[in-house]
This record gives structure tokens, sequence and C-alpha cells, in this order.
């Protein structure tokens, strides 16, 4: 859930059988797919030219295929997904940051950044967000067991429950090291699971605790995405690279945001990669002596860790 860099790589900290890779596309941010275990590879939006980031993706009840959705709420359906609308090319208010699908697959839900919900096929709306004065952007959504109802989830940790899906507890009012970037419901509906940027996991309900991933991210990476076995007791975490390139939304964003504030580029930190912030990259890259591209590759995150500041200039007086 939730970056351009999708799936580049999973971290199995508890589940009953090996994930193997069935096959890896090429650039992740490209909209290439990593296929594992039962799931088999059946296409990927590599090399299409994509009018917004890639934000998410779902899996079919029978893993015979799977769902892609960018920031703008296109779909991109492959093996038995079915598509049943969009809101691509629509005006949203915030973008798209996360979809579910129905227990049956017969439909999906789309959720925005402001907690708005967009309800295609059989999946039937429960109520939003949208209107509600959040104190930190939604980065997720998760369907109860039934299809009865679902959870929004806010990067603070605050939880939103909406039809039959219960309130469980939340990371709501808690200092968190990292923000929280997706969750996933146990079999039962009994409880979930939060997951953070940085690996860290938090279970309620009737979610047990299988371990975290503090400490295994490696350096320039964040969790991106967390899925849960509905059959087995376990969870994965995805992790990938900060999204770099203008449109993109999210978490990781904020945490880009908020370095290039701390060295003096000015940027609103909003996690959405806007021209704003996309001017500030161009000002690191000046300073910083590499082309002007707009967008954060390895080049960039070294001149990140490295502290490279913006150098004042005038051409009389004092700066």
């Amino acid at each position: 859930m939730r970056a351009r860099r999708l799936l580049l790589a999973l971290v199995v900290l508890a589940a009953s059988a090996a994930l193997v890779p069935a096959r890896a596309g090429g650039g992740a941010g490209d909209g290439s797919v990593l296929a594992f275990g039962g799931v088999a590879f059946r296409g990927s939006s590599e090399g299409r030219p994509l009018a917004s980031p890639l934000v998410g993706t779902a899996v079919t009840p029978d893993g015979g295929g799977y769902w892609l959705v960018a920031s703008d709420g296109g779909i991109f359906s492959y093996g038995n997904a079915g598509f049943f609308g969009s809101t691509g090319g629509t005006r949203l208010v915030q973008p798209i940051v996360d979809m579910a699908p129905t227990p049956d697959g017969g439909g999906y839900w789309l959720v925005a950044a402001d907690g708005g919900v967009f309800a295609y096929g059989n999946a039937r709306y429960f109520g939003s967000a949208a209107g509600v004065r959040l104190t930190r952007p939604i980065v997720g959504m998760a369907p109860t067991p039934d299809g009865g109802g679902y959870w929004l989830v806010a990067s603070d940790g605050g939880i939103f429950s909406y039809g039959n899906a219960g309130f469980f507890g939340s990371t709501g009012g808690t200092q968190l090291r990292s923000p929280v970037v997706g969750m996933a419901p146990t079999g039962s509906g009994g409880g979930y699971w939060l997951a953070a940027a940085d690996g860290g996991v938090f279970s309620y309900g009737d979610a047990p605790f299988h371990g975290s991933g503090v400490g295994q991210v490696p350096a320039g990476k964040v969790v991106l995405g967390f899925a849960a076995a509905r059959t087995a007791s376990g969870y994965v975490l995805a992790m990938g690279p900060v999204a770099v390139v203008k449109g993109a939304f999210g978490p990781a964003v904020s945490d880009l945001q908020r370095r290039l504030n701390d060295l003096g580029y000015w940027t609103p930190v909003d996690g959405r990669f806007s021209e704003v912030t996309r001017q500030a990259v161009y000002a690191l890259e000046k300073s910083a002596g590499l082309p002007r591209r707009g967008s954060v590759g390895p080049a960039e995150r070294q001149a990140l860790e490295n502290g490279v500041r913006p150098t004042p200039r005038t051409g009389f007086g004092h700066v």
C-alpha cells in the first residue's frame, strides 16, 4: 500500500509457507509486478506511460488475478480481476492512496487521502471520512471478511470504522517514530495489525504479534505495503525506496519534505510531491552540482544524507 515503487522486496516475518517469486518485472516504479507463492504473474503496466504513479494493489480471492491502482484512481486489471469502474479522469479533492477488494472479488473500494471512499461492483458504501477534519491523511483501508464494512487508517495510526468493522484500538495520539503506512485485518475480523514505515507492527483485537521489521529495513528504504494471510498466522511487509517523482503521495514523501525543510529548501510537508516540492528538489540538485531532474534518485538521496544546504548569493551587501 502506498507509494510509487510497488513490491520491490518482501520481508516474510511469519508465514505458513515460503513465498517463491513467480516473475519479476523491470523497475517496479513503472508498474512491474512481483508475484509470489500461489499468485501467478498475469501482466503489468510496465512500459505503459502512466498519468499518475501507482499507489496500491489487491489480489482476487482465488489468486487468479490482481488489480493495480494509481493515485488518480485509474485501475489496471489482470488475470481474472474484473474492471468495475475507476476515478480515472475524475477531478479528485485528494489523490487515491489505496484499494481493497470485496470477499468474492466482484468489486472493490478506493480510498483517497481525505478519507473519501468510492465503491464499485458489488462493493457497498458504508461511509467515509470525507468532510472530517483529519489530523493526518488517510493512507490505507481494509475490508471486513464478509465485506459488510471496512476500516480506514491514517498515517498517525488513527482508525475509522464503518459498517460491521469493529474498533479495537489505534496509535492515534501516540508518538510514533515513523508514520503508519498500512493495515491488515485478521481472518475473523476481530482484530487488525498496523504497520509503520520503519517496519514497526502494532496488534489489536485478536491479531497476534509475530515480530516487526524495526532494525531490519535497509538504509534508503521504507516499508510501503503490508498484507496478512487470512488462513494462516502471518504477515508480510513490502519495502522500497522513497517515492521520488512528481505526483507521488504518502508518508514517504512527507519524510522527504521534512528533510528538505531541515536543510533549508522550503516545501510544504503535506505528503504530496507537488510542483513546489519539485522546485525544492531542483534547488537541492543545484546546490549539490547535480543535473536538474526534479526527482530524487541515488545522487539526490546522497546529497540529502550529506546535508547539502543552499548557498545564499547576492550581488551586493551582506547575506
